[in-house]
């Protein structure tokens, strides 16, 4: 059937339809699914057990009264308080003002001062009163605690604990007093929370004033006052209420590490879901396939949107669990489920079209590298914004829309915000806009429709990068078109022509170091040809083919179509009808692994618009014309190079292509299977043009009709092969056998002047050069010689011999060379040895070689694997310097979150005059203008809150009732200072209607402090991020694989270079090239940041020595662990996931336990760090944990301290050494043992393992043809006799390699003998999976043989022993 290119709908679900086979068939499939909530839910666990709180119902709530009768010293005197200089490490349930128990109620906690002086005696007597008659029980004398002077107070306070101290100024009638509170957990009294403005930022602060009994304090010592004074008119404060309703009352945030904590757990478990992703469409573009798709007309939409399409069942199940984990930990407990299910949705299709976005650009770095970047870079940014208070602003909508990550961590932040941890009413609809939340969804919704653009675009550029479509590039005119004299002029009676090229040129890259690729290269395709395109490599034959079938637009020049009506088209008019019309066979197979060979073809064949019954018939066809039946139902992993290059063959053929492009298509495959394709071309030209590309002139000059020679870009000669002979052939060779005197006499009778040589061939065979311009004399001589001579040949110069002469212009033609090797008489060259003429041509004298040492072989590797790993921009980046930027990041955040060191809060002198209002007056309710401290205040009848007496009168700051026999007391919640303001009217109130009156100012004071965290992200930061930086030194695995896979461990061991030097020179690499610059940035940062790890006691040599230990460990225990993974593909796909899973998860589990203040999870913690410390991020990262630690478990940290046990450090230190030693001790081990370049326990591989029943039938019949042959007979007895001899010798090898999947173990190589002499080329012949290979690998020490005996110049190699054996 004639194929059409399919439309966008069917190319679409053509595609998913491959991809649901591929994800079918995908191992890994269900734990991209599970993992990531898994690891959401795993960070999180914590919350499982933590109860629900009562809901807030918003405004529909009314505020309850603070029943201040109820409100006792009690519960202030048992609490905490943390002197300065005391540093706590809190968990996540920290309560600040929760009292450990810690010396109960046995020391005094309520300080007053002065007990000497003019003020003793009303200080005294005032706190007298307020212990006897206020305090609510009364306090027992051993809670009060009296010092001569404020300073001296001031002095206790600094070092001890107490809960505050009173400190009185002035007595009656103008009474004046300080409260002196710890400032750790003070409100804050900064400026801006002192003034009458309504600021979001105030929220939360006034309950603060409650929470730590300052204005219980306050209240107690207004009260004495006035009791102090006159017993008769003290009246209390019986409530406290609080009179403005907000939207939401409870405004409170929770700190910005745990809003920071839920963005970041996300992230971190759907960092693998988006590598995953990544990985996928990365490897199917490492493997051509795209490429291939590309020249079967398939749309760059249909593609990006096949991927897309198949990722949302993931997406949906990912999304869904996520949300529901959100519920299990209690981060969204009132929330509506299907708001959260739109977030987490819209997260993770963004994280989808970013990884595909991606995939176009990461060619030559791990897919995981961009994952883990990402992940990283953008959540520690995030710290930033949060630190700022800026959750809701504009800017974290923009970053928001841009990338997923800020997507998760500002939804997340608001999510634990307004209902797991502070303010419990819970997202929904109704409250969307005002939490910020739509907000967060809206620009989710852009940053889906960004990236969108941004992949389509990514994938356009990329399938359209140098393509003819729409392309017109400059076109020479018709009339320069002229035909060379090394041409042939195309035959009368050729084809239809169907492709021209005219002027075909190709320049990769600018300026100065533009390489041209095609240089006007001209090229016309007739039906029913061969044209057979040979050339050096690198001669521009891909690129013309490339070219020809519009996968890349040439520079200048243009290719046309001539498909029917004889209309010719240009390619870039009509892209869609060419590429239905063409069939390419790729020089790389471009396959799918996990679809078999009849999908393959059924695939393509509905990609170019045959379905159904059509389809199955061409199917079948194409089976059986590249005899694929056999193996029809084979996976593309499992079959041989033979079998997968004849499946690229029958792809192209699909659809009765009129024009077919071959590069090269027969390469790998045994005689046989070569002639079977050979059969196919001869077949498939019927009707068609073919373009051929190969290296293997006998295919050339058996399959072409005319034949072209492409140099430099240029093509320097085209015609027949007979043509191009004739044109460049050297002559005729004339060979006989005879006499040498018989054979000289004819020879100079009718060609003087000429010599016959000895033929190399056979004994008594003459040979004789006849140049082309002596053609004449040929038939004279032939008859000449048949009548004296035997066995007279004539044959013309071969094709090869015309290509070696055209391609190879700098060196001498074959004549020449054979002059200088036949000068002379010589006799039989393989009975007297190789002549010495000859020998010094093919092998000149050399230089002794010396054998060098091995410091300097490891030099040697360590250049080479330097080379190889700054080869590519993006691999130098993510290897050199990202890491650094990692490190720098860890301490400059590490610096902006820790503890800053000690604070001095600002006074606050709590009077209703302070505050100013810059929008109009500030009212209060219920208070005499002529109180003290209502100065400058609007006052009047008491009257509740409400917008429109606020409105009437000014900002409502507060009001006073007076019920029963004490006073209600309404407050401003949005100014923090309120409540202790009208406490403070309330007792001028009562003071100025004493006679005399009084009154009475309070100032809070609260103390110095070291600012406390509620959880030290820096200790969990700082060893994190500086791991991920040292990461570089692990990757030394990725490397070794490779050398591995490519042969280049190999050809470095039989140069003699063990591989524990390879190791040793990769790691030395690794050491200068990656970890000193780490080290030394490590060091300066944390010196600019001021980081702990610097501090005294020697703690910045003892880091040293971790960073050193710890390189040294992650080297050798990379190394060591190769074996583990079976393959180059495998290392790449799964250590790095693997990599990244030890770096963070352990460790950030051992950090929350650590941060518990329950001591039995510090414990629990601390064991699971020793346990762990045997891998060595875990130790690194552990041990920086307890350096970051040291000052507040060690004051001064000394010497002893650093290098002690109890640190810890050394411990790690030690265990990455014991840790280094073992994985040296292997590697040693397995360099001595191991006979192949593949790690042991790597699949030993190879054609023999995929040979075709064909191929298995053709090595039976040779071996029980072969069985009793006596020349094999004989070849034994050689083998055997060179034992003793120079040359080499193989006696008895075996290799039987262990079955797959149930299968029996197949013998590749049975009882094998051979030998080569000095002197001799012994040439090893067989079909695909004869056992060539195996046989090579095995001499040459890649495998180890079942069993067998190899001989070196007599001497006996263990073939077990590998390396040692053969050096």
């Amino acid at each position: 059937p004639q194929s059409m290119i399919a439309s966008l709908s069917q190319q679409l679900k053509i595609l998913l339809g491959k991809a649901k086979k591929t994800v079918r068939r995908n191992p890994d499939q269900w734990l991209q699914l599970i993992l990531p909530a898994f690891l959401y839910f795993a960070f999180n666990a914590a919350g499982v057990g933590r109860d629900a709180p009562d809901r807030a119902e918003g405004e529909a709530q009314a505020f309850p009264t603070i029943n201040t009768s109820n409100t006792t010293w009690l519960e202030f005197i048992a609490r905490d308080v943390y002197p300065r200089g005391e540093f706590q490490s809190y968990g996540l349930d920290w309560d600040p003002l929760y009292w450990d128990g810690q010396g109960g109620l046995s020391k005094p906690r309520i300080w007053w001062a002065p007990s000497e002086g003019e003020l003793a005696v009303h200080a005294s007597s005032v706190m007298a009163v307020l212990a006897a008659q206020v305090a609510t029980p009364p306090l027992p004398p051993s809670q009060l605690r009296s010092f001569a002077t404020a300073a001296d107070l001031r002095s206790a306070m600094a070092s001890e604990q107490a809960w505050c101290g009173v400190v009185f100024e002035a007595g009656p009638p103008y009474w004046s007093y300080r409260i002196l509170s710890n400032g750790t957990y003070s409100p804050d009294t900064a400026e801006a929370n002192q003034a009458g403005q309504e600021t979001k930022d105030g929220e939360g602060e006034w309950s603060k004033y409650l929470d730590s009994g300052i204005a219980l304090i306050q209240r107690y010592v207004d009260g004495a006052i006035l009791l102090s004074q006159n017993a008769s008119a003290a009246k209390d404060i019986v409530s406290l209420k609080r009179g403005k309703i907000f939207d939401n009352p409870n405004s409170d945030t929770p700190p910005w590490v745990l809003q920071w904590l839920v963005g970041w757990t996300i992230n971190i478990g759907n960092m693998f879901a988006f590598n995953a992703m990544l990985n996928q469409v990365y490897l199917e573009t490492k493997s051509d396939f795209d490429r291939s798709l590309r020249l079967v007309g398939v749309y760059s939409t249909a593609y990006w949107m096949h991927w897309l399409v198949s990722f949302l069942p993931g997406i949906a199940v990912r999304a869904v669990l996520h949300a529901g984990v959100a519920f299990l930990v209690k981060h969204a407990v009132y929330s509506d489920f299907g708001l959260l299910l739109i977030f987490f949705l819209l997260f993770q299709l963004t994280l989808a079209l970013v990884a595909l976005t991606a995939s176009r650009f990461c060619n030559h770095v791990s897919p995981s590298s961009v994952g883990l970047a990402a992940t990283f870079s953008f959540s520690c940014a995030y710290i930033a914004v949060l630190v700022q208070d800026d959750v809701s602003s504009g800017l974290v909508a923009l970053l928001a829309w841009t990338n997923p990550w800020f997507a998760s961590h500002a939804g997340g932040a608001i999510l634990v915000t307004w209902d797991g941890y502070t303010r419990h009413v819970g997202l929904s609809a109704g409250n969307a806009w005002d939490s910020g939340f739509a907000q967060v969804l809206l620009a989710q919704c852009g940053s889906v429709v960004l990236w969108a653009g941004c992949c389509a675009y990514a994938f356009h550029l990329d399938w359209q990068a140098g393509t003819a479509s729409g392309h017109a590039p400059p076109v020479p005119s018709e009339g320069q078109r002229v035909r060379r004299a090394n041409e042939e002029e195309v035959s009368t009676q050729s084809g239809h022509r169907r492709v021209r090229g005219r002027g075909m040129r190709k320049v990769y890259g600018s300026g100065p170091e533009a390489a041209v690729a095609l240089d006007g290269l001209d090229l016309e395709l007739y039906e029913g040809e061969v044209f057979g395109l040979l050339g050096l490599n690198g001669a521009g034959k891909s690129t013309a083919i490339s070219i020809l079938s519009g996968e890349l637009a040439p520079t200048e020049g243009a290719v046309s179509y001539e498909l029917q009506d004889g209309a010719e088209v240009p390619f870039h008019q009509d892209s869609d009808t060419i590429r239905a019309s063409i069939g390419v066979c790729l020089q790389k197979d471009a396959l799918v692994d996990t679809l078999s060979v009849r999908e393959h073809l059924h695939f393509f064949c509905n990609l170019k618009g045959i379905f159904g019954p059509e389809a199955e018939v061409e199917v079948q066809e194409k089976l059986q014309e590249c005899a694929l039946e056999a193996e029809a139902d084979k996976m593309a992993a499992d079959c041989s190079g033979g079998n997968r290059r004849k499946l690229s063959l029958a792809i192209a053929l699909l659809g009765d292509p009129k024009v077919l492009f071959l590069d090269e298509p027969t390469a790998g495959m045994d005689p046989l299977s070569r002639r079977r394709v050979w059969d196919t071309v001869m077949a498939a030209k019927v009707g068609r043009a073919v373009v051929l590309t190969t290296h293997l002139m006998e295919e050339a000059e058996m399959l072409s009709s005319r034949i072209g020679i492409v140099k430099a870009g240029k093509m320097v000669a085209c015609g027949s092969s007979l043509f191009l002979k004739h044109k460049f052939g050297a002559g005729y060779t004339v060979s006989c056998s005879g006499s040498k005197r018989t054979v000289d006499s004819v020879v100079q009778q009718h060609m003087p002047g000429a010599k016959a040589s000895q033929s190399a061939s056979a004994q008594g065979s003459w040979e004789l050069s006849v140049p082309l311009d002596k053609s004449a004399t040929l038939p004279r001589l032939l008859s000449g010689l048949e009548a004296t001579c035997g066995d007279v040949g004539l044959q013309l110069t071969t094709l090869e011999e015309v290509f070696i002469k055209i391609a190879d212009s700098n060196t001498e033609t074959d004549s020449s060379f054979g002059d200088k090797a036949h000068d002379g008489e010589v006799g039989s060259v393989w009975e007297d040895g190789l002549p010495t003429a000859l020998a010094e041509v093919i092998w000149p004298p050399t230089t002794p070689v010396r054998e060098a040492s091995s410091w300097q072989r490891m030099l040697v590797v360590a250049e080479l694997a330097h080379r190889d790993f700054v080869a590519y921009p993006l691999s130098w980046f993510f290897g050199i310097v990202y890491p650094l930027i990692m490190i720098v990041l860890a301490f400059g955040i590490g610096a902006t979150v820790g503890p800053d060191g000690p604070v001095m809060p600002d006074t606050f002198a709590v009077s209703a005059s302070t505050i100013t209002q810059s929008s109009g007056p500030v009212s209060v309710f219920g208070v005499d203008r002529g109180v003290a401290g209502a100065g400058g205040l609007v006052t009047g009848e008491a009257a509740a809150y409400t917008d429109d007496v606020e409105a009437e009168r000014g900002f409502w700051l507060g009001g006073v009732r007076e019920v029963g026999g004490g006073f209600e007391v309404e407050f401003n919640v949005s100014v923090p200072g309120s409540v202790v303001i009208m406490q403070s009217l309330v007792a001028n109130v009562s003071l100025a209607s004493l006679d005399p009156p009084q009154s009475v100012s309070t100032v809070l004071e609260p103390q110095e402090y070291t600012e406390p965290t509620l959880v030290d992200v820096a200790a969990l930061l700082i060893p994190l991020l500086s791991a991920t930086g040292f990461l570089t030194l692990s990757f030394v695995l990725l490397q070794a694989a490779t050398w591995a896979t490519r042969k280049c461990s190999l050809l470095l061991r039989l140069m003699g270079v063990s591989l524990a030097e390879q190791y040793a020179g990769q790691s030395l690499q690794r050491v200068v090239g990656a970890f000193l610059p780490c080290l030394v940035v490590c060091l300066i940062s944390a010196a600019a940041a001021g980081s702990p790890v610097i501090g005294s006691g020697g703690r910045w040599l003892v880091w040293v020595l971790l960073m050193v230990s710890y390189a040294a460990a992650s080297l050798a225990l990379a190394l060591c662990a190769l074996p583990l993974f079976k393959s180059e593909t495998i290392v790449q796909e799964l250590f790095p996931t693997a990599l990244n899973l030890i770096t963070i998860l352990p460790f950030l589990a051992i950090w929350i336990l650590t941060s518990q203040d329950d001591e039995d999870a510090q414990d629990t913690g601390r064991t699971l760090a020793d346990i762990l410390s045997i891998i060595p991020t875990i130790a690194y990262q552990r041990g920086m944990q307890e350096l970051l630690t040291s000052d507040h478990k060690f004051a001064p940290v000394t010497t002893s301290d650093s290098f002690g046990w109890e640190m810890r450090v050394i411990h790690s230190v030690v265990l990455l050494l014991v840790v280094t030693a073992i994985s040296t001790v292997i590697i040693l081990h397995q360099s001595s043992g191991a006979t192949s370049s593949c790690p042991p326990g790597w699949p030993a591989g190879g054609e023999e393992e995929n040979a075709s029943k064909d191929e298995e039938r053709m090595i039976r019949d040779a071996e029980s043809a072969g069985g009793d042959d006596p020349d094999v007979v004989a070849g034994r007895v050689l083998a055997e006799e060179g034992k003793d001899k120079g040359g080499i010798a193989v006696v008895g090898l075996s290799k039987k390699f262990p079955g797959n999947a149930g299968k029996q173990r197949k013998m590749a190589v049975d009882d094998l003998a051979l030998s080569a002499q000095p002197a001799e080329i012994c040439a090893v012949l067989g079909p695909n999976g004869a056992g060539k290979t195996t046989t090579l690998r095995t001499i040459t020490g890649d495998l180890r043989p079942s069993s067998g005996a190899l001989y070196l110049d007599g001497t006996t190699v263990a073939l077990d022993r590998g390396e040692q054996g053969l050096k």
